[in-house]
């Protein structure tokens, strides 16, 4: 069984859903629980998501690479696209005692990663954005 996955595709809802179902299938082969699989689902649905609305420069939809890499019950993932140039980890946590009438849209995402994930990391590579993530399969 490897306990690993490399999957490279377009940044468009489509190639989301088939990279998802992908991972599904990784995540079943290795024995994760349902918790983890949504958790991890949930991170790589919501990164991505950014990408697609997002990361499009000059009408050209990016390319994105997924690495994930099971060792034990951590899972490392390397989420690579060659979009719009964005550290997650630089965008402003939202307001959640905000009145959800009056809280701005978007952001949201992006925290629930951040308190999801146990470790984050974020660099501009050339023309790439590379973020890797760390979570725990529990």
């Amino acid at each position: 069984m490897s306990d690993q996955l490399t999957l490279q595709c377009r940044a468009t809802a489509a190639d989301l859903a088939q990279l998802l179902s992908q991972v599904d299938s990784f995540g079943q082969r290795q024995g994760w629980t349902a918790h983890a699989l949504s958790q991890v689902r949930l991170v790589l649905e919501e990164l991505v998501v950014n990408i697609v609305s997002y990361g499009v420069q000059d009408g050209q939809v990016p390319e994105l690479a997924l690495s994930l890499v099971q060792q034990g019950l951590v899972l490392d993932m390397e989420i690579s696209d060659n979009g719009v140039a964005f550290d997650p980890l630089q965008a402003a946590a939202p307001d959640l005692s905000a009145d959800l009438d009056h809280r701005p849209v978007g952001g949201l995402g992006i925290f629930l990663v951040t308190q999801l994930a146990d470790t984050l990391d974020y660099q501009r590579d050339g023309q790439w954005n590379r973020l890797r993530v760390s979570l725990s399969l529990r």
